[in-house]
């Protein structure tokens, strides 16, 4: 009987270690998302794409793109407007605005607003675990 008492304990022990060595090597090998709110207050005015790729990773997304023209007469500056998101697998969203004088200048930041994904646990689960099988 004593021997059954050990044999349980090794198997529900070997389990426990397998499930844990597991969920550890899962948890490490999918990462942490770069698009977080946290990452999104980093953003600041002036900031260039580069900038903002490095933080957030890349490629983006491009939004719009819009030519505004201030003032009047004939000599109007044209101010162009460029939007970019970028977006995780759980659908949280930061969407950054970027605007220049001149279409080759180089564009700056001016706005980022971070949008929370609101995905139930069960989908989530689930592109977790796709994302972990493509590995």
């Amino acid at each position: 009987m004593c021997w059954l008492l050990r044999r349980w304990w090794t198997w529900t022990t070997a389990a426990v270690t397998a499930t844990v060595l597991i969920a550890a090597g899962l948890l490490i090998a999918v990462g942490g998302s770069r698009i977080t709110e946290a990452n999104c207050d980093r953003i600041v005015n002036g900031m260039t794409l580069e900038e903002v790729e490095a933080l957030l990773g890349s490629p983006p997304r491009e939004l719009e793109l819009q030519m505004i023209a201030d003032g009047v007469g004939d000599h109007l500056p044209a101010r162009w407007f460029f939007g970019y998101c970028w977006m995780d697998d759980d659908d949280n969203r930061i969407d950054v605005y970027f605007m220049t004088e001149d279409a080759a200048a180089d564009m700056k930041a001016y706005r980022a607003e971070f949008t929370k994904g609101d995905l139930p646990l069960q989908e989530r689960l689930r592109r977790l675990v796709r994302k972990v099988l493509r590995l």
